[in-house]
């Protein structure tokens, strides 16, 4: 979309849902002419949906005259990250209403319709790779720092938990690179060297399991991630604020931005499955543990801006972020 405008999410179909008409939106907002077997709209507010159809694999096109869809950028289910299918909203000939649909994201084709960013509402922070890291620290924390000898880098670290079961995690996320790495074990978002000073590097499993974090720390087990979720008060929840960044988790009518209030400071740098595949920026955030499900997946804990925080296998080859964990406190 243009510079000031996005694509837009599921709360904000859902928000044009409501304000055109609820279960008659589909027909007040569909074209006066163009649908088939009596199909036609009101087009009350002028939005003029036309009844284009779609692609739905290579030089394939269906049901014009009969439906459209448009992209959202939202997941359909949490269980799509990283798989084929993204949601749409779809309107129909035959439906007044607006229903919640999905489509390929590797073939299909469909239509944007792009909204306009709120005046004055640059708060909810549509993600941007342009805010330094420093920008979404919480600045009512009292951060530690340690210093990775490897390479001079120097990372804010927080301490989260009480008594014997406290803990010390960096509060950036790792952003090392050893030169004899390939460069499919370990990459920088979008392959672009900036944004690892923004969200780190992104590793293989394999890669993050090679001692990738410095001396005296290590990549944390699926329990030791576990125990980081259940002492934020996560665990079981519809949602987790507490671990998030307080600002550029996009999608402002859901519950978008975190209160940080133990200053983990997620960010939603998005994920990857190869060095050129970057996607969900502003939605999403994935941490590998040390712990593996079988030989093809490990467990990652995952941040997203409507769920809970949850911790899933997923595939060894992508690439996710890593926060390091201190050996003792």
């Amino acid at each position: 979309c243009p510079d000031g405008w996005y694509l837009p999410f599921d709360s904000d179909w859902e928000k044009l849902i409501r304000n055109a008409g609820g279960n008659q939106s589909g027909k007040n907002l569909k074209s006066k002419v163009g649908w088939k077997n009596g199909g036609n709209g009101d087009d009350i507010y002028g939005f003029s949906v036309m009844p284009a159809g779609y692609r739905y694999s290579g030089k394939f096109y269906s049901s014009a005259g009969l439906l459209t869809h448009f992209w959202s950028a939202s997941l359909y289910y949490l269980e799509d990250v990283g798989r084929t299918s993204a949601e749409t909203k779809l309107f129909e000939h035959d439906y007044n209403g607006l229903v919640r649909s999905s489509v390929s994201k590797a073939t299909g084709g469909i239509y944007v319709r792009c909204l306009k960013v709120p005046e004055g509402e640059a708060a909810w922070d549509i993600w941007s790779w342009d805010v330094p890291k420093e920008s979404r620290l919480n600045p009512k924390i009292s951060y530690g720092t340690m210093t990775d000898k490897r390479d001079g880098k120097t990372y804010r670290t927080v301490v989260i938990g009480e008594g014997d079961s406290a803990q010390t995690w960096m509060a950036e996320n790792l952003n090392y690179h050893d030169v004899n790495m390939a460069e499919r074990d370990s990459w920088c978002p979008g392959e672009d060297l900036s944004r690892c000073e923004v969200g780190g590097r992104l590793y293989t499993w394999a890669t993050a399991m090679q001692d990738i974090c410095p001396e005296g720390w290590h990549l944390p087990t699926k329990k030791e991630s576990e125990q980081l979720i259940e002492y934020a008060g996560c665990a079981g929840q519809n949602k987790c604020e507490s671990l998030r960044s307080t600002t550029g988790w996009t999608e402002p009518d859901s519950y978008a931005n975190g209160t940080d209030d133990f200053g983990f400071s997620v960010l939603p740098i998005g994920i990857s499955s190869s060095p050129s595949n970057l996607e969900y920026e502003g939605v999403l955030a994935y941490f590998w543990t040390a712990t593996e499900q079988d030989a093809y997946d490990a467990y990652t804990i995952m941040f997203s801006n409507s769920t809970r925080v949850a911790v899933f296998e997923r595939s060894k080859s992508a690439g996710r972020s890593v926060r390091c964990i201190k050996n003792g406190l």
